[in-house]
């Protein structure tokens, strides 16, 4: 991967205890994020790909483990109000769900991690017209989230995630809700995110054909990494259905 190391996740375990049950949702889990790279995690419901994201957003604290951002190591990463600055400085999140508030506009919607900052109204406004225009979404600025396309909606998402500048994007499914073409779109705007502003972004994902994207492929089973794959052309997508089918023991085809 990258020799520049934005993320260094080591020896990552997570395990949940409760009465009479003991549940590993990470065992033991090393991987590294590049700067302006695009890592994919796959696997089935229940492998630790939405626990590895609550803890690297530090929403959830890891059992045992090491988490480096830019090559620093914070111990009170996971308690609040540090949680919270940690996720404010560093974390750009996109859901499956858009999570916009219905009464702003596009262009509202985009600045308000911005206003939360309280950064001055015309540093915000020279922001949040930068990306816009590198989103598309100029022409829809006054429009509310009700009177756009479900690709629309995403794109303001992605822009409200990555006007802070974020060093880390964390993407839950984000193609999870759109059509194939919609689905397209939203992925050419991630590479184009990645290569303009060397975003670096980790894609929790379930199509293969969305895998494609990406960088580098992390395949997850029970809560551990069990494959790893470097996207590099044509056969990117034969030894990514390939090698999901026998993670999954399910008929996946091409698309």
């Amino acid at each position: 991967m990258n020799n520049q190391h934005i993320l260094e996740v080591k020896n990552l375990t997570k395990v949940y205890k409760g009465e009479g049950y003991e549940v590993t949702a990470l065992n033991d889990i090393s991987f590294q994020l590049g700067a302006g790279e695009m890592v994919a995690v796959m696997g089935t419901s229940g492998s630790g790909k939405s626990t590895l994201l609550n803890i690297l957003g530090a929403l959830d604290e890891p059992t045992n483990g090491a988490i480096k951002l830019n090559g620093m190591l914070s111990k009170d990463r996971f308690q609040e109000p540090q949680a919270s600055a940690y996720r404010r400085n560093n974390i750009g999140f996109i859901f499956q769900s858009f999570h916009l508030l219905k009464d702003l506009s596009v262009e509202e919607n985009i600045a308000l991690p911005l206003v939360l900052k309280g950064l001055a109204a015309d540093e915000i406004d020279l922001k949040v017209t930068n990306i816009m225009e590198l989103l598309g979404l100029t022409a829809w600025k006054q429009h509310r989230p009700v009177q756009l396309s479900g690709g629309q909606q995403q794109r303001v998402a992605i822009g409200r995630a990555i006007i802070t500048e974020p060093p880390i994007l964390l993407a839950d499914e984000p193609t999870g809700n759109l059509d194939f073409n919609t689905s397209k779109i939203i992925l050419d705007t991630l590479v184009t995110t990645k290569n303009k502003l060397s975003q670096s972004i980790l894609l929790v994902i379930h199509d293969p054909n969305v895998a494609t994207y990406a960088d580098h492929v992390l395949f997850f089973h029970d809560g551990s990494i069990i494959d790893t794959y470097t996207c590099s052309g044509n056969s990117d997508l034969d030894y990514i259905l390939e090698k999901f089918k026998l993670i999954t023991k399910v008929e996946i085809h091409k698309i």
